[in-house]
């Protein structure tokens, strides 16, 4: 767990499990679509959560960790994710393939 989590409620620490979640989310979701639709997913989760906002959510390619907008095939790629929570700004990443 981060630092940063220390400061959040008891009850925030049970709501972020939700930016893990989304990322797990996304990593399914990114076998059978593209990068601008998995983008468009996870924000669409996040539009709905009352507590977390989203400040951004991006794929990138994981040799360069620059932003793609497309998948090669043979390549790995890496979400990288910010959330704000009680005034916490919350970061994480996840591979993707």
């Amino acid at each position: 767990m981060s630092s940063r989590n220390e400061r959040l409620s008891p009850q925030a620490r049970e709501e972020a499990v939700f930016i893990i979640q989304s990322l797990e989310k996304a990593k399914a979701y990114f076998k059978n679509h593209s990068i601008n639709d998995t983008v468009a997913m996870v924000q669409k989760l996040y539009a709905k959560n009352k507590n977390l906002e989203l400040e951004y959510f991006t794929i990138a390619s994981e040799e360069t960790l620059i932003p793609v907008k497309r998948k090669y095939n043979k390549h790995t790629y890496r979400a990288f994710i910010v959330a704000h929570l009680e005034g916490v700004r919350l970061i994480d990443n996840m591979r993707l393939s």
